[in-house]
């Protein structure tokens, strides 16, 4: 692992700066779990992001109340990052590392004593169950001060455009591959006991690992650099960088934040509309599986697809051009909420669904430098701000789609996919393209 030895043995976060999986089980054995821990604990979050809605609707919680769960998330998750460049720059990198550590996985017990909570009342005051989730979430989402997704993505920021397009860096390939591989215990988990105890158990382990990932960083004394600083300038200041933008390239900011707003509208509900409105299961070679293996086997071909499917996204942007498979993407993006609802009770169809879902991360890489590249047109100042604003705009996503939820779940899906296809179809406005990728548009090909 090359690592600057001034930073100390791994730097900022042991998965800055991963090259390839021999980086990762190569070095020291005290690395390797804290490399482990950290990454282990990173997926335990995005499990449990994936199936919270059904543990927010167990301890009562409305539609409504579980799409602001997912808007606050979404807004810590963008806040974070800009907190995270507020630190000062003198700060004991290592002492933020334990700090960060000790809230999140202090979000974590708070999570597992949460029914509880509401039964003793242990501050003297009332709170809902659901109350108690919520304030777990705020200190479990402290991760992304600096957890893996932020070294994964300071990997990426280092990764050149013209890769980037084509391919994924080896740090994403890693974590999606991880992603596969954590399914298999999930679904064991879900298959031997019921929603409840089993997301406790997911909760549980994430303590557990977090708690490692602690202690193996205060004994080895990891410190080093922050990951890259990144500043908010202030609403003024947004608001001119936006006007310096293009107006030709106006639609790429309107149907990048549609396709996005659309992913957001159904991301919580996923897990509700397979376990209670299409309540699916199936019998395998005459063994039960109750919904929410079922949809545990969903969430594992999901990954599985898009793990295999990103060399596939190399092919399709040098057969057909970047215009054309990021447009593809947006469409499977659009289609897949309309065509769940149209599935019916048909497990292997929706089976399938979830797989084309998976493709969507296919144009990914390739719409992110798609985006920076445009934006060059503007100024970098422009393309900075146009992130941020895209990524506000689709905050209140989850909220909008809780509230259609509460109306409705089947209306839910059908207007996602009205949103995701008017983002698509206005994606398809923008005009310029940058030199590397009008390259292969001319005929699909170098």
């Amino acid at each position: 692992m090359a690592v600057d030895d001034s930073d100390g043995p791994l730097g900022p976060n042991p998965l800055s700066d991963v090259e390839s999986l021999g980086d990762l089980v190569g070095g020291r054995p005290e690395i390797l779990v804290l490399a482990t821990s950290v990454l282990g604990y990173d997926l335990v979050v995005q499990f449990t992001n994936r199936f919270f809605a059904g543990q927010l609707a167990h301890v009562g919680a409305s539609g409504l109340t579980i799409g602001l769960f997912g808007t606050l998330g979404m807004f810590l998750g963008m806040v974070f990052p800009y907190l995270s460049g507020e630190l000062p720059e003198s700060a004991d990198e290592r002492l933020v590392l334990v700090v960060v550590g000790c809230l999140s996985t202090l979000g974590m017990v708070i999570w597992l004593a949460a029914p509880p909570f509401e039964k003793t009342d242990p501050l003297g005051v009332h709170l809902p169950a659901w109350m108690w989730l919520l304030v777990g979430q705020v200190f479990v989402y402290t991760w992304r001060l600096r957890g893996a997704g932020t070294a994964f993505a300071n990997v990426r920021r280092r990764t050149p455009h013209e890769a980037l397009v084509t391919g994924l860096d080896t740090g994403e390939m890693l974590r999606r591959g991880a992603l596969v591989v954590g399914m298999v215990p999930v679904v064991v988990v879900f298959y031997f006991l019921s929603f409840h105890p089993g997301f406790q158990v997911l909760v549980a382990l994430g303590g557990a690992l977090g708690f490692t990932a602690l202690v193996v960083q205060l004994v080895i004394g990891t410190g080093g650099k922050p990951p890259e600083r990144i500043e908010f300038r202030g609403v003024e200041r947004l608001s001119a960088d936006l006007r310096s933008f293009p107006r030709d390239l106006e639609p790429l900011l309107v149907g990048d934040t549609l396709a996005r707003f659309a992913v957001g509208m159904i991301h919580m509900f996923l897990v509700l509309y397979v376990m209670s409105v299409k309540n699916l299961d199936a019998s395998v070679l005459g063994v039960h599986l109750d919904s929410v293996v079922v949809f545990s086997l969903f969430m594992a071909v999901e990954a599985t697809v898009a793990l295999v499917s990103a060399p596939l996204g190399e092919e399709l942007v040098r057969e057909f051009g970047a215009r054309s498979t990021l447009a593809g993407s947006l469409v499977v993006t659009a289609a897949f909420p309309g065509l769940l609802f149209l599935a019916g009770q048909d497990v292997l169809a929706v089976a399938v669904l979830f797989g084309v879902f998976g493709l969507r991360l296919v144009g990914q890489p390739a719409r992110e430098v798609f985006v920076e590249q445009l934006s060059d047109a503007g100024n970098e100042r422009a393309g900075r701000s146009y992130r941020t604003v895209r990524n506000a705009l689709v905050v209140p996503s989850s909220v909008v789609g809780g509230a259609l939820y509460t109306v409705s779940p089947d209306l839910l899906m059908l207007a996602a996919s009205v949103v995701g296809l008017v983002g698509a179809a206005t994606f398809l406005r923008v005009e310029p393209l940058p030199d590397y990728l009008t390259l292969y548009e001319d005929d699909g090909r170098r």
